[in-house]
């Protein structure tokens, strides 16, 4: 669930009180703080995250015959951007330790032909972008599940080539629907700004209706500035939750050498066998645990799972459990006694 208070209710009847409730202001603000968060020169609000990876991917020029480096273990979303360009998603599989994209897992996949790697910090856990750069092809960095958070000591988001995320409603912090895409590549901001809006051009090529409104701005410049207090919450959630937990279930993702746990879910690794009796231990006591992620984008190729023994492992064994902000006391204890009890 959203973490929605009194900052963002005023921040929204502010602009519907001004009349002006499409792209403006608000977005423009949005905008400015989105890039000092993340240490890019540029950002641009978009309408979905879709779009802002979209835009991203045409930044690059990527297009029909290129190839496009894709984990397995993220929504369809990526794999919808990458054929709305005609290009080849080449999925791979994951770390299993994270489920994040590795330069290990990516290196057997690239090609002379691959345009772009997308490298999204999977779950909250840290995605060792600066790993990826070896290759020598633009990196555009997925920060929706890890916004708030720090990888290699600088803001996650801040070390793609340019860097994407959403704002949908279920996210780290919302603007309902939304997203943004970033760059310090001027050439390339300018271009993603141009195609953004279609309206009251001088000349005629495909331009998109991607715009974010100043409704959803205001709502998400309420939520940006609460966003140390969603990572620190989340944080803490993910510490009692361990603590129930007691260690019983094996390893668990949580920071790493280089980059911290934004915890965007909670996922217990089950023991084989073990992935319906958990589910039904949970449902019993009125808590959601599902898979963290619906299908993996391999299995919606009809790729063999055998191809990617990581990403099908973490599908088939890991259950995601509550873990938000608005999250009340009465709640969080109920969870934790489920866990103690596993």
């Amino acid at each position: 669930m959203p973490t929605i208070g009194e900052d963002e209710r005023k921040n929204v009847l502010d602009v519907l009180e001004s009349g002006f409730v499409g792209h403006g202001k608000k977005c423009a603000e949005f905008e400015q703080e989105i890039a000092a968060l993340i240490e890019k020169r540029f950002a641009i609000a978009t309408n979905s995250g879709t779009a802002a990876l979209h835009l991203a991917l045409i930044a690059l020029e990527v297009g029909e015959g290129d190839e496009v480096i894709v984990p397995s273990y993220v929504c369809t979303a990526l794999l919808n951007a990458v054929h709305y360009v005609r290009a080849t998603p080449v999925v791979v599989d994951v770390d299993p330790a994270d489920a994040c994209l590795s330069r290990e897992t990516a290196m057997k996949k690239v090609t002379s032909r691959t345009r772009a790697i997308i490298a999204a910090h999977v779950l909250g856990a840290p995605c060792d972008v600066p790993s990826l750069k070896d290759f020598n092809v633009p990196i555009i960095e997925d920060c929706a599940m890890n916004l708030g958070a720090k990888v290699h000591g600088k803001p996650a988001g801040a070390q793609g080539d340019l860097t994407v995320s959403s704002f949908y409603a279920t996210k780290y912090l919302t603007s309902a629907h939304g997203g943004f895409v970033a760059t310090s590549d001027e050439r390339m901001g300018a271009k993603i700004k141009d195609l953004v809006d279609f309206d009251n051009r001088e000349d005629y090529i495909v331009r998109y209706n991607a715009q974010m409104s100043d409704l959803q701005a205001a709502l998400g410049l309420a939520q940006l500035r609460r966003l140390p207090e969603f990572v620190q919450k989340r944080r803490e959630l993910a510490m009692r939750y361990t603590a129930a937990l007691a260690g019983e279930l094996g390893a668990l993702p949580s920071d790493t050498d280089f980059g911290e746990h934004a915890y965007f879910r909670y996922c217990i690794p089950c023991p084989d066998g073990m992935f319906a009796g958990f589910q039904r231990h949970f449902k019993t006591r009125g808590i959601e645990a599902k898979p963290p992620v619906y299908r993996p984008l391999h299995r919606y190729l009809g790729l063999p799972d055998e191809e990617f023994p990581n990403s099908s492992r973490i599908q088939d064994t890991w259950l995601s459990i509550p873990i938000y902000p608005s999250l009340t006391e009465e709640d969080i204890r109920r969870i934790e006694e489920a866990l103690r009890s596993l």
